[in-house]
């Protein structure tokens, strides 16, 4: 259980983030979640649901949960959010990191904007608050980092600033496991396939949770992929389909 833990989820006001949210509040957590800007409607709404959430059986009572918009790419906006943190929460154990949407875009359609668009929020953002969240554990005895990202960090056409971006979080998480587990700061993903199939997103909160609880104590460097079987469904479809888009961001 999560009784009593301080979480961070940033790119939480979508539907897998709205998820994380609630499950982690009914599980005795202290939320905070933020989404990019914009966002602040959907994450009011979450905040709100959070009031009525019951606790999960075995746990005394719901934690609690509060909204902060932020932009995981802006150094600025990072180092307030976590002074934001650091107010609200006892102290901070677990940072949950969930991937941005990127709309399909071929190689020839992807301007250098675009692309580094798309490398300021899924690579930079994650570089970010991941150092100032190691910062945070290393005073505290340690932490668990769960990074979440798509099916197409292996490759799917139409998908290359997605793709590029997520197969660079896999080998900058898998890194940071290499460099902190000795401080018991563990750094584990969740790539999950389409999430319009019945039972995916409930297994992918699980499993974000479990990465993110004490039972997952000797579990550092790895990934747990939610894919139905693998890649194939990718390849047969040419790629991501509108609602594993739909579903990674607002």
């Amino acid at each position: 259980m999560m009784q009593g833990k301080g979480v961070l989820v940033s790119g939480a006001t979508c539907e897998m983030g709205h998820g994380v949210v609630l499950a982690a509040v009914a599980r005795g957590a202290s939320v905070v979640f933020c989404g990019p800007p914009g966002s602040r409607s959907t994450g009011t709404v979450i905040e709100r649901e959070c009031h009525r959430v019951t606790a999960w059986p075995g746990v005394r009572e719901p934690g609690d949960a509060r909204y902060v918009e932020a932009d995981p790419g802006s150094e600025t906006q990072v180092d307030r959010l976590f002074d934001f943190v650091i107010d609200q929460l006892p102290q901070l154990d677990v940072l949950i990191m969930i991937q941005n949407p990127l709309p399909e875009q071929s190689l020839l359609e992807t301007s250098l904007e675009d692309w580094s668009d798309a490398m300021a929020t899924n690579l930079r953002g994650p570089f970010l608050l991941c150092r100032r969240g190691i910062m945070e554990f290393m005073g505290t005895g340690g932490g668990r980092i769960v990074h979440v990202t798509s099916a197409v960090r292996d490759g799917a056409p139409n998908r290359v600033r997605c793709a590029a971006s997520a197969s660079g979080l896999r080998s900058f998480a898998r890194t940071v496991a290499k460099e902190y587990g000795r401080h018991k700061i563990s750094c584990n993903g969740v790539v999950h396939g389409e999430l319009g199939q019945p039972g995916l997103l409930r297994d992918a909160v699980e499993a974000i949770l479990f990465l993110a609880s004490e039972d997952a104590s000797f579990v550092n460097g790895e990934e747990l992929c939610l894919t139905g079987g693998g890649q194939e469904f990718l390849e047969l479809r040419g790629g991501a389909t509108a609602s594993e888009t739909d579903a990674q961001g607002d």
